[in-house]
């Protein structure tokens, strides 16, 4: 999963376990399954290609635009290296970005910023907004800068049933961890 920029320990293990703690609610019981955070795309990128001999490996990665088609292809268009052999399922896209989960799930973002004003934050067409525009909308609702480690760190309080109602990119990341093995 991309989104690992922590340069302390301690940080980092709170961003993992927390995308940890919400991907395990949809992930088989008798799966194995682990987070690894990678600072960029790129980076994400290289470490899913390296893991992919450990089992059941799925990328996870911002798109940083409006997605049109398969997520394989589209990072390819975007010039990023993936083998022939990938799968186009266990390719995911977050549309835009990571924090468009959060705005998907008021009720759970409201467990990290109690002071949340829901109200302030979109409610319709998120995979269509520009992470800046998310990113601005998250801090008018909260009061305050936005910072992305709590904002990781937070998914754990998010409800994959709520995200995937209002991210079709989302949905079929969650039915793809529903069928890991």
């Amino acid at each position: 999963m991309e989104g690992g920029n922590a340069t302390s320990a301690a940080r980092r293990a709170r961003q993992r376990l927390g995308a940890q703690h919400l991907f395990n609610r949809e992930t088989p019981a008798n799966a194995k399954f682990e987070v690894r955070l990678g600072t960029n795309t790129v980076r994400t990128i290289k470490n899913f290609v390296n893991d992919r001999s450990e089992g059941c490996v799925l990328l996870l990665v911002d798109s940083d635009g409006d997605v049109e088609g398969d997520p394989l292809a589209y990072l390819r268009l975007r010039g990023k290296e993936l083998p022939d052999r990938v799968s186009v399922a266990d390719v995911h896209l977050m549309t835009h970005s990571m924090e468009t989960w959060l705005v998907a799930d008021p009720a759970g973002l409201s467990r990290t910023y109690p002071e949340l004003k829901a109200r302030k934050l979109p409610s319709d067409d998120l995979e269509r907004r520009d992470r800046k525009a998310i990113q601005k909308a998250i801090e008018m609702a909260i009061g305050k800068p936005y910072d992305k480690i709590v904002g990781i760190a937070a998914l754990q309080h998010l409800e994959p049933t709520a995200i995937a109602a209002r991210c079709p990119a989302a949905a079929r990341f969650f039915d793809r961890l529903r069928n890991a093995e």
